[in-house]
């Protein structure tokens, strides 16, 4: 007999357990990702004959010794155009030559373009976040040309928009001990707000959105739908090639996402249906999803990658029984116990392994997930990050409705402080955890960005859903408002 028609069978049938409530509201989307079709404008021949043309078209620009690529300003723009519209993923190879010369101009001047730029901020902080972001490990030294004697930042870039954004944006990819970069998000964030109100757009609403969530820690194709808008707006660099492409793209992905979710959706009925209790659900939910895993990759040898997956999510469930047992005995761990703990229960390791099974190349999946399994520091910030920035915003309910103590209330028994005192505690460990994420990205030896994404994305998703106090369990307000530019509502070409 198998483990599922053991635990259904009347010899383990133990009376109902009385569950506390969360009371969670219910689903804002009832059954409409299990009826929605996807939209067939965006799964037609034609429309992707058209985007494949694109494509060409655009990688035409791209070739370094294409006649078009006159300055470095126009590579570094176009570079960070089709990062932040969302399709750079088309053109790695293209990119990645175009960040090589980038990274000789911003090293020693070494290229073929014209690099006249040293003294231009918006140029400077661009190309310095751009390096920083795709792993090249740049100094932030070249920042000190815009202080004055006294070591502070120039009243004449006070008034430069262009540049402070690019200033403000640039400083949340400081590694620790960077205080020039501390300095530049201080001194870029007063003047960017100072100056919100005599902007136009397109320039206005950037400036808006990054003051309310910094690219660094946006998610990319939430930023990509808000960035879009902002392109077309912007007659003075908008090129309508590239506009085209990154509408198409994100309609055609938003077109897969929906089909992908219909599945899901429909799964998540039929599973609910044949399973018995509670506990019982979460347990078969997370073997389904390993088993589907395991059929997609019969072809690609799917034993070893079954086993890390497995693995983890072991893990992950022996970290919620350890938090079921601190519950049951009224046990309030020490705030490092806590911590510890977190990092399985927040699940963020879990998904980083998961995230890498069915790489192409099984001897490189296979360096991936001992790399993973391993719970590296990358992972582990992401993981602290989630779980923090979660407790910090939720804690207050969770005591009402008598949850196990968060590490808010465990800093506070431990250290004797007051609740305020322990959660700017707590967000000061969190920017110390993406410093270390940034650390790990521009580590010379990090491995392929490829492995190191999920968990910045990760990362970056409790800071879109916090923004506006607990956007996970109230998800009537912006979250939904979000979801619904994602999977809902198609750019309109």
């Amino acid at each position: 007999r198998d483990l599922k028609s053991v635990l259904s069978s009347k010899e383990s049938t133990k009376a109902d357990v009385n569950r506390r409530s969360s009371n969670y509201h219910p689903s804002i989307w009832g059954d409409h990702f299990i009826n929605v079709s996807s939209n067939e404008k965006y799964t037609n021949t034609e429309v992707e004959k058209r985007f494949e043309t694109l494509k060409a078209e655009i990688e035409k620009l791209l070739v370094s010794n294409n006649t078009a690529w006159k300055t470095l300003e126009e590579i570094v723009a176009i570079v960070n155009q089709l990062q932040r519209l969302g399709v750079a993923y088309h053109f790695e190879n293209e990119i990645k030559e175009a960040l090589q010369t980038i990274y000789d101009s911003h090293v020693n001047g070494n290229c073929d373009v014209n690099y006249d730029h040293n003294n231009d901020l918006y140029i400077v902080a661009l190309r310095f976040r751009l390096l920083r972001q795709h792993g090249y490990k740049v100094s932030a030294d070249i920042f000190k040309k815009f202080r004055d004697e006294k070591g502070e930042f120039k009243a004449m870039l006070t008034n430069d928009a262009k540049g402070l954004l690019c200033l403000y944006e640039a400083s949340y990819l400081r590694v620790q001990g960077e205080n020039i970069l501390e300095e530049a998000c201080e001194f870029s964030r007063k003047h960017l707000k100072s100056l919100l109100s005599h902007l136009s757009t397109p320039l206005a609403d950037q400036v808006e959105h990054s003051l309310e969530i910094p690219l660094h820690r946006g998610m990319p194709r939430l930023e990509a739908r808000q960035y879009i808008s902002i392109y077309e707006a912007d007659n003075s660099t908008r090129n309508e090639l590239i506009l085209e492409l990154a509408k198409l793209d994100f309609n055609l992905l938003q077109a897969l996402h929906r089909i992908e979710l219909s599945e899901i959706s429909r799964w998540e009925v039929v599973a609910a249906n044949e399973l018995p209790k509670y506990m019982q659900v979460c347990y078969f939910a997370l073997l389904d999803v390993v088993k589907e895993m395991e059929d997609k990759l019969v072809n690609k040898e799917p034993l070893c990658c079954m086993y890390y997956a497995k693995e983890a999510i072991k893990g992950l469930v022996r970290a919620y029984f350890v938090e079921a047992k601190w519950f049951h005995a009224k046990y309030v761990p020490t705030f490092e116990e806590c911590v510890e703990n977190s990092t399985m229960s927040s699940g963020y390791p879990m998904l980083a392994v998961e995230a890498l099974v069915g790489l192409e190349d099984m001897a490189i999946t296979k360096r991936a997930l001992d790399w993973a399994i391993s719970v590296p520091k990358i992972i582990r910030s992401s993981s602290l990050i989630a779980r923090l920035d979660d407790d910090v915003h939720t804690y207050k309910v969770e005591q009402e409705r008598g949850d196990a103590p968060s590490s808010v209330e465990c800093y506070v028994q431990q250290y004797g402080v007051s609740e305020e005192e322990a959660c700017n505690k707590i967000k000061g460990m969190v920017e110390i955890e993406w410093m270390n994420i940034n650390e790990e990205i521009q580590d010379p030896n990090h491995p392929p960005l490829q492995w190191l994404l999920p968990s910045l994305n990760l990362a970056r998703m409790m800071v879109v859903l916090y923004q506006n106090g607990d956007g996970y369990t109230n998800s009537t307000g912006k979250t939904k408002d979000r979801i619904a530019s994602l999977l809902v509502d198609p750019l309109p070409m």
